[in-house]
Order: C-alpha cells, then sequence, then structure tokens
C-alpha cells in the first residue's frame, strides 16, 4: 500500500466542502480519497500543545 500526500489544492477543497455542510464521506467521494484520510486532514494538528501550554519555571 501506498500512501500519497494531499496537495494545496485538494486540503484547500476539503476547507470549503467541510464549510459549506459537506459530510466526510461526502467530501471522500468527491476527491476520490478514503473517509479516515478527511477526517484527519479536518482534526486540529497542535490541539495537545494548546490547551496545556508551556510553563517556564
Amino acid at each position: 500500500m501506498s500512501y500519497h500526500h494531499l496537495n494545496t489544492f485538494k486540503r484547500t477543497r476539503i476547507e470549503v466542502l467541510s464549510k459549506t455542510g459537506s459530510s466526510t464521506r461526502q467530501i471522500a467521494g468527491q476527491l476520490n480519497r478514503h473517509q479516515q484520510a478527511i477526517t484527519c486532514e479536518l482534526k486540529p494538528i497542535h490541539t495537545t500543545f494548546y490547551q496545556i501550554g508551556w510553563q517556564r519555571n
């Protein structure tokens, strides 16, 4: 199995379709990608870092 990164065009398309109310399944079908790839792309990347915060002593 090989993995192909999403290009900028597809990432932008995912964002637009998501904001207009399309489900991850619908987006995946339109872009010919697996639903999980779309779900991962829509998840915030650094949520843990920002939620915990870093403190200096």
